[in-house]
């Protein structure tokens, strides 16, 4: 059961070290936005923002836009989910905002800005994750398993036992450094 478990999750793994590799190939080329808005009733005033999801530049950049205005001012729906491709060179931010963290230049970032004008509030807040750690991290996993597979296989084929390297010439059933059984028994 623990394998089978630790198979999947192996499996999961590598979809998603696999799926950050492609998106972050994507992502050089083309500039995809995923939009959603939302809008509440509050404090006499009317609660609007929304979220949106940057790929661009090797980044995933999400993003959260609160904004709180008296119900006087001109209201518009919220946006529904949308999704939409630009060109690389329509980046919603600028290099600038990042600041000069030692993590900004490996690529992450975060900033929260407020804008502020008489009857309106607005805050705006961005976390940026560079895919390469995203591919990287979720790759562990996989990697290690196949080579543990690979390590094993050599092993058995040269007449050794697959869980420390021991020669088991002398007694073909059982290793006698590390107890592990070679003969498969039928379940």
């Amino acid at each position: 059961m623990k394998r089978r478990a630790l198979n999947l999750v192996s499996l999961a793994s590598a979809v998603v070290s696999v799926a950050a590799a492609a998106l972050w190939v994507r992502s050089h080329l083309v500039q995809d936005v995923v939009r959603v808005g939302f809008d509440d009733l509050r404090d006499g005033g009317l609660f609007k923002g929304g979220y949106s999801a940057h790929s661009a530049r090797g980044e995933l950049a999400v993003c959260r836009v609160a904004l709180w205005v008296e119900r006087g001012e001109r209201q518009e729906p919220p946006a529904p989910l949308t999704w939409e491709a630009r060109g690389p060179e329509d980046i919603f931010f600028s290099m600038e905002d990042r600041g000069n963290r030692w993590w900004n230049r490996l690529g992450f970032a975060y900033w929260r800005r407020p804008f502020t004008r008489p009857g309106v509030w607005q805050t705006q807040t961005v976390v940026v994750v560079p895919y390469w750690p995203v591919a990287l991290l979720a790759a562990v996993l996989p990697l290690g398993r196949a080579a543990r597979a690979a390590r094993e296989r050599k092993r058995r084929r040269r007449g050794l036992c697959p869980g420390c390297g021991y020669d088991l010439r002398a007694t073909p059933g059982r290793c006698p450094e590390c107890g592990h059984c070679t003969v498969t028994t039928p379940e």
